[in-house]
């Protein structure tokens, strides 16, 4: 009588089978994972439970956060970073929705690693400050940031204080604003890449400028800025010229026009 074997279809990690005078070992099979939506609730502790989430998503995940719910960071997660660095491919779905340091210490928002690439939906960064580079963003070499609709607000840094890329990285924006961040070099968004950084759409308004231009772009770097980000930076180049021109008559200066007109350059070189 010839017995028959039932072979689960389960694969045990590493399992082996005699076969005439043989031993033949079977490597564990995992299956592919399809990526993944958390929804983060609104709560006391939102922030801290974005941050978890965040570490706990799988590459190609999307994060959906609460409606206009507000996302406070009280501590930092790690350095200068108040959410864990992003270095896979993350969604966060904002739905109106803020995030935001509430905190007397130092840290920016986002920090975008080496292989990170993060869609930002629909969300408000804010409050972010830093001693050194991105005070709402950063984004590092090899990394890449795309935007839907995102407010990046009232963040501080040295330079870009609501965004900087690195050298290497890449950042495409379309539609939001960029508005009451303050840095020494290119106070909405500082750009030294030789990727492309692209802004469609996105209004850049409100930055109090101490050094530089609206938008800083170093020499060499393949920006692409639409109509309405140049009306912008044009209002602001206009508004220096002006200035100096008219602090050149009225100190009777006539000098004081020349510097009017090196400050206007100044700002469109950069």
């Amino acid at each position: 009588m010839t017995r028959r074997k039932t072979i689960k279809t389960a694969i045990r990690p590493l399992a082996t089978v005699a076969l005439a005078g043989s031993i033949l070992a079977f490597p564990t099979v995992t299956p592919a994972q399809a990526a993944g939506t958390v929804t983060v609730a609104c709560s006391a502790t939102a922030g801290a439970d974005l941050g978890h989430a965040i570490d706990a998503a799988s590459s190609g995940d999307t994060l959906v956060l609460a409606d206009r719910c507000v996302y406070s960071l009280t501590t930092a997660e790690a350095g200068e970073d108040g959410l864990p660095r992003i270095e896979k491919k993350l969604t966060i779905e904002g739905h109106n929705a803020t995030i935001r340091r509430d905190a007397t210490a130092s840290f920016r928002i986002f920090d975008v690693g080496a292989g990170g690439n993060l869609t930002l939906k629909d969300l408000t960064v804010a409050n972010g400050s830093v001693a050194t580079m991105g005070g709402g963003i950063l984004v590092q070499s090899g990394g890449v940031i795309v935007g839907n609709a995102v407010t990046i607000q009232n963040n501080t840094a040295v330079i870009g204080g609501g965004l900087h890329v690195a050298l290497g990285g890449s950042a495409n924006l379309t539609g939001g604003s960029i508005s009451g961040n303050v840095s020494s070099m290119g106070p909405a968004v500082a750009v030294s890449t030789f990727g492309p950084a692209t802004l469609s759409g996105t209004v850049v308004v409100g930055s109090l400028v101490q050094i530089g231009a609206v938008v800083h772009v170093a020499a060499n770097v393949n920006v692409g800025i639409d109509a309405g980000v140049n009306a912008g930076v044009n209002a602001g180049v206009n508004a220096g010229v002006n200035a100096g021109v008219n602090a050149g008559v009225n100190a009777g200066v006539n000098a004081g026009v020349g510097v009017g007109g090196i400050v206007g350059i100044g700002i469109l070189a950069n």
